[in-house]
């Protein structure tokens, strides 16, 4: 569930950010000559890296919490 959310969030972000990011590069492709305004290899690999983050992020918090009895939780609130 923490996982499913954190994708969620991860996918928002890099939707919107490859959208923002792809119109700053065409303001700039009109100021500044020979500048390829959709670099495929950039675009992706900072998804990829944007997308293990967030798993990073949330998964080995996630894993460690599970590992804690429920009950010994409780019993020290």
């Amino acid at each position: 569930m923490v996982l499913k959310q954190s994708i969620r969030l991860a996918a928002i972000g890099i939707g919107l950010g490859t959208a923002l990011s792809h119109a700053v590069s065409r303001l700039l492709a009109s100021h500044i000559i020979f500048m390829n305004t959709f670099d495929t290899l950039a675009y992706g690999g900072s998804m990829i890296l944007v997308t293990a983050a967030s798993l990073a992020a949330t998964y080995f918090p996630a894993r460690r919490a599970a590992r804690i009895d429920p009950i010994t939780t409780l019993r020290y609130d």
